[in-house]
């Protein structure tokens, strides 16, 4: 499963407000455990003593809160996502930290009528101020690396579940085609016998969409099951279209044992059909030719309809095609150089074509493909 980044975090006033107030409860314990030795002198001479101490105590983690938030901002924000450069940064922000800290304490305190500490206890200024850095930051960075797995667990799951949606998707997909050529396979068997034609129709019907179900299975069919798929296709627009509907074929026969990914040249024709011929009041003819030279495989449809408006480019018409634009993107993803338009806007006729790259893809095909009972036009 690729990968999932977390967002970087950002500076709120809800999280300066939590800094703040941690640090405030943190002055507040620290002065009432240092006082607690005047317990025993009474309740009033215990909070007498808290109060005299608290101010002190407030300047003192005030001053580590405020030191705090440009750390945070360099470090856990800045360098987010990058846990050897933080560990690098905090090993040289924690003594300018308490650095800092010290020399911003020793300056004001006097100000407040309180002294501090002398000599070698100095120590302890610099030894709990170091262990208050280590321990907020190793909240800091325990508190995210817990929101962001909470946040990876729950994009896992929401991928999943889409997989999940997509496979049933899927499933819902085959069912409806399946109960489809079924009934139409019913429909055939229940015409009468003195309306053949028709049940033959309903037949091809059948098989074109069964054709097509299956295909979307594979990755690889002949080049020959697709033609004649494409073939009677075209049969079953000859049934709607009558005399304005011509047919070309100009195949070579090496091409046609050759494998492709299915669906590729219907499209394409049918893209001819519905936007060349089928406006045309004259028709016209659909050509359909394939070479095969060397290890390339070259097809070409050509329709004399009514070609592109006199508005519309070639490029532009790959993508206001869904047949042709589908193909294209089909083609570039597995490599290849796409769909080519040759068509001049306002003039009638047109034609698209592609190439295919066959050696990799005869290594990948079957040893052998079983040929379509797809129905030959009448």
């Amino acid at each position: 499963m690729m990968a999932l980044a977390s967002p970087s975090p950002r500076l709120t006033a809800r999280g300066v407000a939590l800094v703040a107030g941690a640090y405030l409860v943190l002055a507040v314990f620290y002065t009432a455990t240092i006082e607690w030795g005047h317990v025993g002198d009474g309740v009033a001479a215990y909070l007498g003593a808290v109060a005299d101490l608290l101010p002190r105590s407030l300047l003192d983690y005030g001053l580590k809160g405020l030191f705090t938030l440009p750390v945070w901002w360099l470090v856990v924000r800045g360098l987010h996502g990058r846990p050897a450069l933080q560990f690098a940064a905090h090993a040289v922000l924690l003594p300018l930290w308490v650095w800092a800290w010290f020399a911003s304490y020793y300056s004001l305190i006097p100000a407040l009528g309180y002294v501090t500490l002398e000599g070698t206890e100095r120590v302890w200024d610099v030894y709990i101020p170091a262990l208050v850095y280590l321990a907020q930051f190793g909240a800091i960075h325990a508190a995210q690396f817990v929101a962001e797995v909470k946040q990876r667990a729950e994009a896992e799951r929401e991928i999943l579940d889409g997989a999940r949606r997509a496979e049933l998707s899927a499933l819902k997909a085959q069912l409806n085609p399946h109960f489809l050529f079924n009934t139409l396979n019913s429909i055939s068997a229940s015409v009468p016998p003195e309306q053949e034609h028709t049940r033959g129709l309903v037949s091809r019907l059948a098989h074109l969409m069964r054709y097509a179900l299956d295909a979307s299975r594979r990755d690889l069919v002949l080049l020959d099951e697709e033609l004649r798929f494409t073939e009677a296709y075209l049969a079953l627009e000859a049934e709607r279209l009558g005399d304005r509907l011509a047919v070309e074929w100009d195949v070579d026969a090496d091409a046609r044992s050759v494998p492709v990914p299915p669906m590729l040249v219907q499209p394409l024709v049918e893209n001819a059909v519905r936007h060349g011929l089928a406006p045309s009041v004259s028709g016209g003819t659909v050509a359909v030719r394939a070479r095969l030279r060397g290890d390339t495989l070259a097809v070409e449809v050509r329709d004399t309809g009514l070609g592109l408006a006199a508005n519309v480019t070639p490029d532009e018409a790959l993508t206001r095609g869904v047949g042709l634009g589908t193909t294209d993107a089909r083609l570039r993803a597995m490599g290849e150089s796409g769909v080519e338009v040759d068509a001049t806007p306002g003039e009638p006729g047109f034609a698209v074509r592609f190439t295919l790259e066959i050696e990799a893809r005869e290594a990948r095909a079957p040893a052998s493909v079983p040929p379509r009972e797809t129905p030959q036009p009448a």
